[in-house]
């Protein structure tokens, strides 16, 4: 949606993670307050545990060039925690 609407590629990717982990506490809400059934809570619960993954998944691959600099600076920050 955010692609079509011709945002910048920042906007998409704050756009695209803000919905998906929104839509984590929705579920979580609706689940628990409004259906009072526990075990509708099960699937909100699986879809929590893959949102922050699949968000960061997300991100690499709009901003490809910020994901290797990342562990670019994981990888030096691990070097130099090993010398020490």
């Amino acid at each position: 949606m955010a692609y079509f609407l011709g945002l910048p590629t920042n906007d998409r990717l704050t756009l695209g993670v803000e919905v998906g982990i929104q839509n984590t506490s929705l579920a979580f809400l609706i689940a628990s307050k409004w259906l009072n059934n526990e075990d509708m809570l099960k699937p909100a619960l699986v879809y929590a545990m893959f949102t922050f993954f699949t968000a960061m998944i997300y991100g690499l691959v709009l901003k490809p060039n910020e994901g290797k600099l990342f562990w670019q600076r994981m990888n030096n920050l691990y070097q130099n925690l090993a010398k020490h």
